[in-house]
């Protein structure tokens, strides 16, 4: 039974929820389009069914709402102060800056230009946290791509090679 006429503020609510639904579902679908070329044919559809259900739709939304508020935590709680992780081996591994967020992965996303320089600082910042840490930046890479672009993953697994030998040296 409709019960719009007798709640018309539920009628609202209901639109506006099916239109947010729906908007994740597409932000999510050209994800897939972009990213499923880059992985094999066996994880490809593991990462559908993961990122396509209520869980991976919320996490999405979840992360991008909570990045700032995130960061601003570890600088209030100073976290992100050099030297907290003392001597732990440590490697940053960092997208190319003069590509944005996007990389050879999301070609149209360019970041927001006025980040940049934020952006970088927090790069280093993380580096900064050990003693002995380095950054690597992965030139044509974006945050995706150093996952999920063949070429620039190669790096990203390297580095936690190198941090698992640092570690096991230093026994």
């Amino acid at each position: 039974r409709d019960l719009s006429f007798r709640f018309p503020i539920l009628s609202h609510l209901t639109r506006l929820l099916d239109w947010l639904g729906k908007a994740a579902a597409d932000q999510v679908r050209s994800q897939i389009k972009m990213i499923g070329p880059h992985l094999p044919p066996r994880l490809f559809k593991r990462y559908v069914d993961e990122t396509m259900n209520h869980h991976g739709m919320a996490a999405m939304v979840s992360e991008h709402g909570s990045q700032r508020p995130s960061m601003e935590l570890m600088v209030q709680n100073n976290l992100m102060a050099p030297g907290t992780l003392g001597d732990l081996p440590l490697i940053v591994v960092s997208r190319d800056p003069s590509k944005g967020a996007g990389g050879r992965l999301y070609t149209n996303a360019k970041g927001d230009p006025s980040r940049e320089a934020l952006h970088e600082a927090f790069q280093k910042e993380q580096a900064a946290l050990s003693l002995r840490s380095e950054r690597r930046v992965v030139a044509g890479a974006g945050h995706g791509s150093l996952l999920f672009v063949e070429q620039d993953a190669e790096h990203t697994a390297q580095a936690i090679i190198d941090v698992v030998r640092m570690v096991q040296s230093s026994r």
